[in-house]
């Protein structure tokens, strides 16, 4: 079974450490999966469609355990619609968690 996880979007603005260039500032809110299948979690796919198209995996084995991952995207294009679809997977590729952001523009 696969479970969801919340994917959530912060475009990056002025002051308080947050980061002033162009981008997305991704937050995957996991706490809702259990520990016992975070724990299994190795790695993380991100496809991005839209406007644009990217695709990337990256090691999420640490960050996951806390049940947060973040991240920041930096789409090559400037303006449009982008929607970002992740899927945390386990050693052996299996998805053990995945999520959909609504559309960003």
């Amino acid at each position: 079974m696969r479970l969801l996880f919340a994917l959530m979007f912060v475009v990056a603005g002025c002051g308080g450490g947050t980061p002033t260039s162009f981008g997305l500032n991704v937050t995957v809110d996991a706490h809702g999966i259990a520990s016992s299948d975070l724990a299994r979690i190795t790695t993380a796919n991100l496809t991005v469609t839209g406007v644009e198209q990217y695709t990337k995996s990256f090691d999420i084995s640490s960050p996951i355990k806390s049940g947060q991952v973040r991240f920041r995207y930096i789409p090559q294009a400037h303006s449009g619609e982008l929607t970002l679809a992740l899927d945390a997977v386990d050693a052996t590729g299996d998805v053990v968690a995945s999520g959909v952001s609504g559309i960003v523009d």
